[in-house]
């Protein structure tokens, strides 16, 4: 499943992983892949390809693996819970 995912034309962003520098992708799950891959994916993970959901990948492990974070339900949350960093947006 690896670049099962679209990138978007926004320039690079200058965020990075943390630990290892790594770039982060904001990216558009892509439905086809989806499809493609359900049967090795959980219930949630499909649903977020079928719904072409964005989300942040930050790259670790050398490039090997990535984290990746649902950006909508990222920024419900920090609007919800954290709203003195929301106010920082």
């Amino acid at each position: 499943m690896k670049n099962s995912k679209k990138k978007t034309d926004m320039p690079e962003l200058y965020i990075r992983e943390y630990e290892e520098e790594s770039c982060v992708d904001i990216i558009r799950l892509d439905p086809e892949e989806g499809e493609r891959y359900k049967q090795y994916m959980s219930k949630e993970c499909y649903k977020g390809y079928k719904e072409s959901r964005w989300i942040i990948r930050a790259h670790n492990e050398g490039g090997y693996a990535a984290t990746e974070v649902d950006l909508v339900d990222l920024l419900i949350w920090v609007k919800s819970e954290m709203p003195e960093v929301w106010e920082e947006i």
